[in-house]
């Protein structure tokens, strides 16, 4: 979701295709993704092959309508960490008890709640449309975890994580 929200915030609609801010300090062009690699180890994988695969990421249809929603929305910081808010707070938890199901439903009661009283102080009287609008780009949010988890599995098949599995390790759990 960061990745997304930088991305939305500093790279004009039109380099959505082929720009990504991945972190604070990088970002993706996949007009010259061969730069990105330069001094990346060797792997099983040409760096010409990586590179066309890293094309495919930055182009996803789902990734570009996501970009395209957030910019459509003009979201506002409030708004992202409400969704980043609810990301967190699922009740889809693996092996939850009772309780940490119902302390998480309550925490997305409140979430949901500020964001009536953010609207409401900001004056926004019919703000159901938003708020679902909102819901949407949650639901593409989520989505796009999948098929992130997806794209980390095909490229742990082609032991692209060989030394560190860190990434692939927090992406799998």
């Amino acid at each position: 979701m960061d990745t997304f929200y930088r991305t939305y915030r500093l790279v004009p609609p039109e380099l959505y295709p082929t720009m990504s801010v991945v972190t604070e300090t990088t970002f993706i062009d996949s007009n010259d993704i061969m730069n990105f690699f330069a001094d990346a180890p060797s792997n099983k994988l040409s760096r010409e092959e990586l590179a066309r695969m890293m094309k495919e990421c930055l182009s996803d249809k789902l990734r570009i309508d996501t970009l395209k929603l957030m910019k459509t929305l003009e979201i506002t910081e409030h708004e992202y960490s409400a969704l980043l808010a609810l990301g967190l707070w699922t009740t889809n938890i693996k092996g939850a008890n009772e309780k940490v199901v119902r302390v998480a439903a309550e925490a997305r009661s409140k979430i949901f709640n500020d964001l009536h009283l953010l609207y409401k102080m900001n004056g926004s009287d019919n703000y159901s449309v938003r708020l679902g609008e909102l819901c949407m780009l949650h639901t593409s949010f989520q989505m796009s975890g999948c098929k992130f988890r997806e794209d980390i599995e095909l490229f742990n098949l082609f032991d692209l994580f060989e030394e560190d599995t860190f990434l692939y390790d927090i992406v799998k759990h």
